[in-house]
């Protein structure tokens, strides 16, 4: 079931983003997004050059461009890869921020999107668990019951870090919510090492998604 949960969220994700962005949320993230961005880089208010030029730009140096904003490191490329596929060809007034800030703004009501389908259909699972669990009378089916419950258990526990792990990233675009994250784990202090740090580095989402799907 909790396999299951995590696959339909997935899913469901982009539909629930459009219509959260369809009540105003994404103009508001992608305000607050940029304006971050401008603050971190000179780059972010620059007039976009044009589609091959900016490629070049953003994918240089490791993504080197998109880092300087405080874009998250794991996520680099997929922000290029979105700017590169929105962006025009030729060069436009437009600020290269605001790309950014839109492939960032994306990112995150999909998160926001997946959580909610998420809670919703855990809660739902966990009520037909409970119900089928009351008519479970013999001992044989209890037993095997409670294996499979640990065995799912364990592989539900990684993925949901795995999903935690990917929301905290793409939230930490938001600057109140970067700032937490550098005091707490030191992301952006390369002699500091911590589990959240190591995990959020680890981008194990993106892993998962790209074996299993």
């Amino acid at each position: 079931a909790g396999v299951l949960v995590i696959l339909i969220a997935y899913y469901l994700a982009k539909p629930v983003a459009v219509l959260l962005d369809a009540t105003g949320l994404g103009g508001v993230f992608q305000g607050s997004i940029y304006d971050f961005l401008a603050s971190k880089s000179e780059l972010a208010s620059t007039s976009s050059p044009g589609k091959e030029t900016l490629e070049a730009v953003l994918s240089a140096n490791n993504y080197k461009a998109l880092t300087d904003m405080h874009v998250p490191s794991p996520f680099a490329k997929m922000v290029a890869d979105y700017v590169v596929g929105v962006v025009p060809e030729e060069a436009t007034e437009t600020a290269i921020g605001t790309y950014v800030a839109m492939a960032l703004t994306t990112m995150a009501l999909s998160i926001i999107g997946f959580l909610i389908v998420w809670l919703i259909l855990t809660i739902v699972f966990a009520i037909i668990h409970a119900t089928i669990k009351k008519r479970q009378e013999k001992r044989g089916i209890r037993g095997f019951s409670r294996f499979i419950g640990i065995a799912i258990g364990v592989v539900v526990g990684v993925v949901n870090i795995a999903v935690a792990f990917y929301a905290i990233s793409l939230l930490s675009a938001i600057p109140v919510i970067q700032d937490f994250l550098n005091g707490v784990w030191g992301l952006d202090d390369p002699d500091v090492t911590t589990i959240g740090k190591t995990l959020y580095e680890a981008n194990l989402f993106q892993y998962l998604t790209g074996y299993f799907l």
